[in-house]
């Protein structure tokens, strides 16, 4: 019903481009939520619904069926603070040199969370050639989650 609760996946698309003045840009397309095919219940409700591994598929994994598309609209709201908070990381990681914790530390100021994710994507991607130069950014993720 209206009043059920999900846990969706908020999905957002958009288009990198190159502007005139050679700066990158993030232009949106717009969101939804893919939602999975049961709402949350816990096992305190009136329905004693239990959890087993399945019963938790049911109501945390969102479709991947495209039989079954299970969507719902974004609010505008919520989707301009995504877009307020993705825009500037989407376009750091994209255009700067993202490879020490110096560079890091200036990213997302305000979002120490985004700024642990992309403290991980830039191990992941010096672990390709520098292994042991990949810890340092971990280490910055693992102190930025426990703020």
């Amino acid at each position: 019903g209206g009043s059920d609760t999900f846990d969706g996946t908020m999905r957002v698309g958009f288009v990198i481009e190159l502007q005139q003045d050679g700066a990158l840009g993030v232009e949106w397309l717009g969101g939804y939520w893919k939602m999975p095919p049961q709402p949350l219940e816990s096992p305190e409700s009136e329905g004693r619904k239990t959890w087993t591994s399945a019963g938790l598929e049911d109501v945390l994994v969102s479709s991947f069926n495209s039989v079954a598309k299970r969507t719902a609209p974004v609010s505008p709201v919520h989707l301009e603070e995504v877009y307020r908070i993705l825009g500037p990381a989407l376009l750091a990681v994209l255009h700067e040199d993202i490879s020490g914790p110096a560079a890091i530390d200036g990213l997302c100021e305000q979002e120490p969370l985004m700024k642990a994710f992309v403290a991980c994507r830039s191990s992941s991607v010096l672990r390709q050639t520098d292994v042991k130069r990949s810890w340092e950014p971990l280490k910055q993720a693992r102190a930025l989650c426990e703020e």
